[in-house]
């Protein structure tokens, strides 16, 4: 399946009340940070993979290595505002710029690791630079961590792409995390479902 990605890249960057400064985000991230050391993550990496997949805020979302400190220190030193959180485990730092957020997700759970060594680890060309996206399986671990409204619809969204490795997530959430296999398997049937109502073979 054909995905034209510099063309979804941009059509998301039309949602952002500044889309120069995104660009150039999306541009500095991306020469900061090696290969292996960053990836982009959650709404901004679902548009990335799909045009239609939600309404983006005004953020990007990586998540980073935690090999990767002078890089970080390098990358943050252009910034005022940062602050730092912790979510579900999880250190979060969050930086405010004038109309747009930038989230940075420290490394911390065995699966994010797996996902940012991943040896077929997505790199798309966008202009002069190339960023490195979360693989929807990895991306699919993320959602369901945290499993929010937003992020079920989210899911549902991601189950319903063809490209979607379903042999290699079935594995992935048995093995990271199958307390809540039950959940992922009853909004994969709800993806099914929805989709075959879609496509009109479903009354």
């Amino acid at each position: 399946m054909f995905i034209n990605f510099e063309n979804n890249i941009n059509e998301a960057l039309l949602e952002f009340k500044n889309i120069l400064k995104a660009k150039n985000i999306l541009k500095q991230i991306s020469k900061v940070f090696p290969v292996k050391n960053y990836l982009i993550i959650e709404a901004f990496a679902l548009r990335i993979y799909d045009k239609k997949a939600g309404k983006l805020t005004q953020d990007i979302d990586t998540l980073i290595s935690k090999k990767a400190t002078k890089e970080l220190d390098n990358f943050l030193s252009n910034f005022k505002n940062i602050n730092r959180n912790y979510f579900l485990d999880s250190e979060w730092i969050m930086i405010s710029e004038k109309d747009i957020e930038i989230d940075i997700k420290i490394k911390s759970k065995s699966y994010e690791r797996e996902a940012l060594n991943n040896p077929n680890i997505n790199i798309i060309n966008y202009e002069e630079t190339k960023l490195a996206v979360i693989k929807p399986e990895y991306l699919t671990l993320m959602k369901l961590e945290t499993l929010r409204k937003k992020d079920e619809e989210d899911l549902i969204t991601i189950f319903s792409w063809k490209f979607t490795d379903f042999e290699k997530l079935n594995k992935l959430v048995n093995k990271y995390l199958p307390h809540i296999y039950e959940d992922y398997e009853q909004l994969k049937l709800i993806s099914f479902l929805k989709n075959l109502h879609n496509e009109g073979n479903f009354k």
